[in-house]
């Protein structure tokens, strides 16, 4: 959507581009929130899809691995030390 006080500008010759350029920069804004509004309704719209789609009730074989993994203590920084500690030069 593009905002059409912008349109009376373009083209003119003006002593003093100030003016035009503040239209501009309010016209970019309006848009931006206009857009930024309508993306964010969207990306509301597609979670609550996906939150219908989830089934709690079944467990992955990740997920299982993930779960035995904890239960031992491991999480992705004991594997980013333990990484780190066979790495050293």
């Amino acid at each position: 959507m593009s905002c059409c006080v912008c349109h009376v500008f373009q083209g003119r010759v003006h002593g003093d581009i100030a003016p035009c350029h503040a239209v501009f920069v309010t016209c970019f804004r309006v848009e931006y929130t206009e857009k930024s509004r309508s993306l964010q309704a969207h990306l509301r719209d597609l979670k609550s899809e996906i939150e219908v789609l989830k089934r709690e009730d079944i467990d992955s074989t990740f997920d299982h691995l993930h779960d035995l993994q904890r239960l031992h203590g491991h999480d992705k920084y004991s594997t980013l030390r333990a990484v780190r500690g066979s790495l050293k030069f």
